[in-house]
């Protein structure tokens, strides 16, 4: 889509002038609804942008009009509304990043430091244990004796 915008700007320039592109009016009603919206995705907060373009064909017309320039304005409407779906989806892949790399931080501090604590408390408390056993199985034999 792009290519083909460059080829009709291309052709559009080579018709009006880049000084005649300048003037041409813009396309002011292009686009029907542009909404955004947010949604919850893995828990994280992403935004969807909706862009409606607008079907009907441009009222407003040009003083220099022409079949090539109203082709770029199309082409041009049609790549500045999947410019702005991208925008969004690169903005809410930047966000899942981000939050991949904190989790992905915290997974590590939760292997490198609590559970090496936790490992190290259980040993404590098996080593307590078996110090009970050991007191008990005495403490049974010096009753058994007496």
């Amino acid at each position: 889509l792009f290519r083909k915008a460059t080829e009709a700007l291309k052709g559009a320039v080579a018709r009006h002038g880049l000084n005649g592109l300048e003037i041409y009016p813009p396309n002011a009603n292009a686009w029907d609804e542009v909404r955004r919206e947010t949604r919850s995705e893995l828990g994280l907060q992403v935004q969807d942008v909706l862009i409606q373009e607008n079907q009907s064909e441009a009222v407003e017309s040009a003083i220099n009009s022409s079949p090539e320039a109203e082709q770029t304005r199309k082409i041009f409407t049609h790549l500045i509304t999947l410019a702005a779906n991208l925008a969004a989806m690169t903005s809410n892949l930047v966000k899942l990043k981000d939050e991949y790399q904190r989790t992905s931080r915290r997974a590590r501090a939760l292997e490198d430091v609590l559970l090496p604590e936790i490992d190290q408390t259980l040993a404590q408390i098996d080593a307590a244990l078996e110090e009970i056993d050991k007191e008990e199985i005495v403490r049974i034999h010096y009753s058994r004796q007496t």
